[in-house]
């Protein structure tokens, strides 16, 4: 009698493995982020113009409760803000880059064996600096929420698109004896498109 429920205790444990199993994504993301909306501490004259986004990201869901999961991830990002500031003598255009970490962690919904959407807060650190300006680089945060619907075949190639509000703060510093910060922050929608793969 005990060894028979044992057994059935195995082969429900089992079953349940199989039906909840984790998932783990690799994901290449490339998208639009938003554009500065202050530079050194002015917002008047200044025009945010689209900048790019080129992420790479492990997500892996662990399952909690039926169709529900929570989704983790680490990665890596490359992008770019740009502005348009209004100077005496007429405009000039601003590019800054910035470079680090990505941590990311909300809950996953299955909605089909194919589809599943994401809902995630995320953190980014690392470090930028405006390009073509003589400046050193210094401190990038970001943060924000995601939202992503993604599509995963039976082949395990993975489709997606993600929008993210996101607020970003960045600072160059000047060269010389005395550096002084320069900083920048944006913020808006962000849109990614998402090509991946399930391990």
């Amino acid at each position: 009698m005990r060894v028979s429920s044992i057994a059935v205790l195995l082969l429900t444990s089992c079953a349940l493995l199989a039906v909840e199993e984790a998932t783990a994504d690799v994901r290449l993301l490339v998208g639009l982020v938003p554009g500065v909306r202050s530079f050194a501490d002015e917002s008047q004259g200044v025009t945010g113009t689209r900048g790019t986004n080129l992420q790479a990201e492990f997500i892996y869901t662990k399952p909690l409760y039926g169709d529900l999961g929570l989704a983790y991830g680490l990665g890596g990002f490359m992008r770019t803000h740009g502005a348009e500031v209004e100077a005496p003598g007429g405009s000039h255009r601003y590019l800054y880059r910035a470079y680090g970490v990505d941590f990311t962690m909300g809950p996953a919904l299955r909605l089909s064996p194919l589809v599943h959407l994401e809902l995630r807060p995320y953190v980014d650190y690392g470090t930028g600096e405006l390009a073509d300006e003589n400046l050193s680089g210094d401190g990038y945060n970001a943060y924000g929420v995601v939202f992503g619907g993604y599509a995963t075949f039976p082949s395990d190639l993975q489709l997606g698109l993600e929008l993210a509000y996101q607020e970003a703060l960045g600072s160059s510093l000047t060269k010389g004896p005395n550096p002084q910060g320069i900083e920048i922050r944006a913020s808006g929608v962000t849109a990614n498109l998402i090509l991946g793969c399930r391990f």
